[in-house]
């Protein structure tokens, strides 16, 4: 007979915690483990004698093989509190926890398959984004994913190291925290105009090309081409270093009394500065009838180092 319940299934998570539910029984009042974790399958004990725990991990393996017909598996870890323990996607240490290697590593594999895709060009030549609709919520969902996972782990400087190795999300996306907000379109609108003001306002540097109706308006920027990434060439953070040795990219705080907030306002500041094209496109109805309009490609000056592999 075949035992145990889908992966994935909403229900699964519900009844494995039915199920392990005499396994609590056994170890809190049983075994008298003070200190006892578990989640659906995965469970943690603490103790100070190595001795008691390695008693305790005979004691359950025998328990749940005569009781629930189940067999423990064999990675099980047995190491000193301040190593960290693998939990849950998370390395778990005494006073905080961190991001598991495995979970940052799926997340730049997902990225760079986006950049692969939609980013082309080069730093001589200069580059070329494009975000259809479909890759841009799909990209957006998956962020939003990965981020409230490390909301829960200390998460500032691996923030600050996915946002220097893939500048291009500051194009896409207003950042701040674990928080995001799509850049490719208005939050807030009120008509045409509110619209064309946003885009010019992300993008000040850039030509902005933007359908109304079977029309495209090219306009062009009001501010003088230098004048906005001259702010933002001030100084340093913290660095960033290409692939390429010698080459380096360095963002300094307005105000130091909330980093996290203003390096990332610099970032955003710094690389859209560089746009030199914005086409904008209508995609669909907002509430009230007024067309939605969204960033569908951005082409970028030469000289950016937007891409690292």
């Amino acid at each position: 007979m075949n035992k145990g319940l889908p992966i994935g299934n909403l229900s699964s998570q519900f009844f494995a915690n039915v199920y392990m539910n005499e396994l609590d029984q056994f170890v809190k009042h049983q075994l008298k483990c003070r200190h006892y974790l578990r989640y659906v399958d995965d469970f943690i004990l603490l103790h100070p004698q190595q001795e008691q725990l390695i008693q305790w991990h005979k004691a359950i393996e025998q328990f749940i093989q005569q009781q629930l017909l189940l067999t423990l598996r064999s990675e099980i870890l047995l190491h000193p509190v301040q190593q960290g323990a693998n939990f849950l996607g998370y390395t778990v240490r005494p006073h905080y926890c961190l991001v598991r290697r495995r979970v940052i590593g799926q997340l730049l594999h997902r990225l760079n398959k986006f950049q692969k895709q939609y980013i082309k060009g080069s730093q001589k030549k200069g580059w070329s984004l494009s975000v259809p609709t479909i890759a841009r919520e799909h990209l957006s969902a998956v962020l939003s994913s990965y981020l409230g996972h490390f909301k829960h782990a200390k998460h500032y400087r691996l923030l600050i190291r996915i946002w220097q190795r893939f500048l291009w999300l500051a194009l896409l996306f207003n950042q701040y925290a674990c928080r995001l907000s799509p850049a490719w379109k208005p939050v807030y609108v009120s008509g045409f105009y509110s619209q064309q003001v946003y885009f010019q306002t992300c993008y000040p540097n850039a030509q902005l090309c933007i359908q109304k109706g079977y029309q495209m308006l090219s306009l062009y920027p009001k501010v003088p081409k230098n004048q906005a990434s001259n702010i933002i060439n001030a100084i340093t953070l913290f660095p960033r270093h290409s692939t390429h040795e010698g080459e380096s990219f360095q963002i300094n705080p307005v105000y130091v009394t909330d980093k996290e907030s203003h390096y990332f306002k610099n970032v955003e500041s710094y690389i859209r500065a560089q746009v030199s094209r914005v086409i904008v496109k209508q995609e669909g109805y907002l509430p009230g009838g007024l067309r939605e309009r969204c960033v569908n490609q951005l082409f970028i000056n030469p000289g950016v180092n937007l891409c690292t592999h």
